[in-house]
């Protein structure tokens, strides 16, 4: 669409193509379909729990999310690209994730993992499929973008971040309080946990009962629509 409008309006639009990112502050909201792989494993490591992967493991040209915030801003600061579209990812490169795991072992004794025995039901995800990896060719000729976090760099980072918030993940996100916060209608405003909801309605799967924040009050709906017509006539 960007692409389209850029052809129709001239304007100075460029679009980026993303890999699989990885990196700090992922946070499993509820509404995103996917929470990255890396971050699974992360999280477990943080609480010192046994993480159990899949018999196979999917390749993906991850990208650590530091490379692709100056990737963006190398775009941004492009005089002129020369082109509309421009993949942004690693080009490959990454390994196992299987050596991620073991970076977060000696990190947290506690932590342990596995792959799924026959019939077993591994508790980490994968979030897509095998894919060959995006040439990047173009980003580095055109705006001299160059990746500096390929493992093992990428997961020292990422490991010293984990250190640095090491309650980022303390407790799961849909066991947060969420303030009850209503607009002038009386309804509660939407939150991260009643837009979760909503999404998983729209699926149609069941969700958690999200208590009285986030249902109306007819009472309080009532009264705004009357102070509303006494304004309107005085």
């Amino acid at each position: 669409m960007c692409v389209r409008l850029r052809e129709l309006w001239r304007l100075d639009v460029v679009c980026a193509r993303l890999g699989t990112l990885i990196g700090p502050w992922e946070r499993d909201t509820g509404v995103r379909d996917n929470f990255g792989t890396h971050s699974q494993l992360a999280r477990c490591a943080v609480r010192g729990e046994t993480a159990v992967l899949p018999a196979q493991e999917v390749s993906r040209d991850w990208v650590y999310s530091r490379d692709v915030a100056s990737g963006l801003l190398a775009l941004l600061a492009a005089e002129a690209p020369r082109h509309s579209v421009y993949n942004l990812s690693s080009g490959g490169g990454w390994g196992s994730v299987l050596d991620w795991c073991a970076r977060l072992k000696a990190a947290y004794p506690g932590f342990n993992y596995r792959v799924a025995l026959q019939g077993e039901t591994p508790d980490i995800g994968y979030t897509d499929r095998d894919r060959y990896p995006m040439d990047v060719g173009r980003i580095m000729q055109d705006v001299g973008f160059r990746l500096r976090f390929m493992p093992p760099a990428a997961y020292d980072d990422f490991l010293d971040w984990l250190q640095r918030t090491p309650d980022f993940w303390e407790y799961p996100t849909h066991e947060r309080t969420v303030p009850a916060f209503r607009n002038r209608s009386g309804c509660a405003a939407q939150t991260p946990r009643s837009l979760a909801a909503r999404a998983d309605r729209r699926r149609g799967r069941a969700h958690p009962a999200n208590g009285p924040a986030a249902q109306c009050n007819p009472d309080a709906v009532r009264r705004a629509r009357a102070g509303t017509r006494q304004a309107a006539h005085a």
